[in-house]
């Protein structure tokens, strides 16, 4: 039998490409799909979700997310770039499957508790099948929608999602080495998502454009540093940036990463990148994206070369209808409209850090974290109620990934954090 649930009465941000809020809205959901979205919709339900004086948005999307990182959050700070992939790797060698499910399960936990709907997994641990297999378990373990890129000698890649899979990704590595564009061909012939780091070389996508064709199925991480032409080269081809201005900023790299995206008429996927150095707050990172594009392209205007300063409406965008249409679910995901799948977050901003909300779009790029999160739906499942995870138990998820983050610092040689 379908189950119809009714969200009442919330202001509604159905979409960051179009000015169609509306202030009191009702959004009607049947089994996992948005039926209809306007105001006082009249039908029979099977439960109402009251959200008057809440904020209702999209379901947040993160198309570059490690989550085994997060057992070690925060446990390298103050690094340069290479300093950061220099210990990433030391730690990455110590990791059990034990400790990747621990870890995983957690970074899964706490996207969805922060309003995180669709994370793609990046998986460049991968030691192992086993290793894979729990990193895997994991995110069907938490019911988040996912993606498991597995990074490794790029004939491994799958799904490992709920309730609905996304479709599978192979990640590249770009460099001289012809086996990267057999890997590339063979991926697409695949019809899979192709990531490309490009960061170890500005000229990179040049390179790559010599060899093979590009195109939509393509994300490039670390092209901030990308030359003009290479930036022309993936807007044309349609493909996609997926930009994580923390870590960026953090480990010292690409600086002008806006305005040099806005040049080539790119739009980013802003994505958290890991969680080594920065939060996993979703709303730390649009805030980081925010106010880096604005900073860049308020300099770019006083020397004569900048243009149209990204708005907090335009942000909300690079974390919703972006990184949507980047993994080829913009027909699905990515806002709030008849038809699409039930993927939503319903904030709480009336507070003492938050409110009063004078403009809800601007209150939750600037005010919002994840404690304002109130509910999370996935496909129509709600799973977070009055701000309680509803199938995973929170605290012997933390007690599992405190005890992973003890023997794995010890196995690197770094004293344990307390608990």
């Amino acid at each position: 039998m379908t189950r119809k649930v009714l969200i009442r009465g919330g202001y509604l941000i159905p979409t960051a490409e179009r000015d169609t809020d509306i202030p009191e809205a009702d959004i009607l959901i049947e089994d996992d799909t948005i039926t209809d979205v306007g105001e006082s919709i009249d039908a029979d339900v099977d439960h109402i979700v009251d959200a008057t004086g809440r904020v209702v948005i999209p379901g947040l999307i993160d198309v570059h997310r490690p989550l085994w990182e997060t057992v070690l959050g925060s446990s390298i700070p103050d690094v340069t770039w290479t300093e950061y992939q220099s210990r990433r790797h030391t730690l990455r060698q110590v990791f059990t499957p034990d400790d990747v499910y621990a870890g995983t399960l957690l970074g899964a936990a706490s996207a969805l508790h922060s309003g995180v709907t669709t994370i793609v997994d990046f998986d460049d641990l991968a030691s192992t099948p086993d290793h894979i297999d729990a990193a895997a378990s994991a995110l069907r373990r938490a019911q988040v929608r996912a993606l498991h890129a597995v990074v490794s000698d790029g004939h491994r890649a799958g799904t490992a999602a709920a309730p609905r899979p996304l479709p599978a990704a192979a990640v590249v590595w770009t460099g001289p080495d012809p086996v990267h564009v057999d890997r590339i061909r063979s991926a697409r012939e695949q019809n899979l998502l192709i990531y490309v780091d490009v960061g170890r070389c500005p000229a990179a996508v040049e390179q790559l454009a010599a060899q093979i064709a590009l195109g939509t199925d393509m994300i490039y991480l670390n092209a901030g540093d990308q030359t003009a032409r290479s930036l022309a080269l993936i807007a044309e081809s349609g493909g996609t940036v997926s930009w994580s201005p923390a870590l960026n900023a953090v480990t010292g790299q690409a600086p002008t990463a806006w305005t040099r995206f806005a040049a080539a008429g790119l739009t980013p996927a802003v994505a958290s990148g890991g969680a080594l150095v920065t939060s996993l707050d979703p709303f730390d990172q649009l805030r980081s994206a925010y106010q880096h594009a604005r900073l860049a392209a308020h300099q770019a205007n006083r020397r004569g070369t900048g243009g149209a300063v990204p708005t907090a409406r335009t942000v909300l965008g690079w974390a919703t209808t972006a990184p949507a249409r980047a993994l080829r679910l913009g027909h699905l995901i990515g806002s709030l409209e008849p038809g699409k799948q039930a993927d939503l977050v319903v904030l709480d901003l009336d507070t003492l850090t938050a409110g009063p909300v004078s403009c809800p779009v601007t209150a939750v790029v600037l005010g919002a974290s994840a404690a304002h999160v109130t509910d999370v739906f996935v496909a129509g499942r709600r799973l977070k109620e009055d701000r309680v995870l509803m199938d995973i138990d929170s605290e012997s998820v933390g007690d599992a990934a405190h005890e992973a983050h003890v023997r794995i610092r010890l196995a690197a040689g770094r004293r344990p954090a307390a608990h």
